[in-house]
């Protein structure tokens, strides 16, 4: 889903 798509890119970002 959408949410999931963005809530790993939040993540990922959080993890640079």
């Amino acid at each position: 889903s959408l949410v999931n798509f963005y809530g790993n890119i939040g993540k990922t970002l959080l993890s640079l």
